[in-house]
């Protein structure tokens, strides 16, 4: 799982610089990207939110064999925003394509995707299988 874990803190450490500087440029993207934002409970909204999934990124990496059920939602944020774009462009809701933006997310998503196919057999001693599982031993 080391693969796993770098990518991870790479996806943290991306996520933290990319995003942070967006808490600081309400005003300016209005004026670069017009219109102005008319919602800033939506734009901050979404900004804190995808702070705090960095954190998930950064539990993950600490602990990739532990958390790998988490690393599914993982790979579906990486995906979710380069899909959007791509459906968003065509239906003329950006002027222009910003394809670094877009190979970005999508080379995330994938090294995402590597980590958590990257080692699917655990080696012997990190699962315990003597014990049953919980739904079982209700029976």
């Amino acid at each position: 799982m080391k693969f796993a874990k770098i990518v991870f803190w790479i996806a943290v450490v991306w996520g933290f610089l990319v995003l942070t500087p967006l808490l600081f440029l309400f005003d300016k993207i209005g004026a670069q990207d017009p219109p102005p934002i008319t919602h800033p409970g939506f734009y901050y909204g979404f900004v804190t939110v995808a702070l705090a999934f960095q954190t998930v990124f950064l539990v993950i990496a600490r602990d990739p064999v532990r958390m790998r059920p988490m690393m599914i939602p993982a790979v579906i944020e990486k995906f979710s925003y380069c899909d959007c774009r791509s459906r968003a462009l065509p239906a003329g809701a950006y002027e222009g394509p910003r394809p670094g933006v877009r190979r970005g997310g999508r080379l995330a998503g994938s090294a995402v995707r590597g980590g958590v196919g990257e080692d699917a057999q655990f080696p012997p001693g990190d699962v315990n299988t003597t014990k049953p599982p919980a739904w079982e031993a209700r029976r």
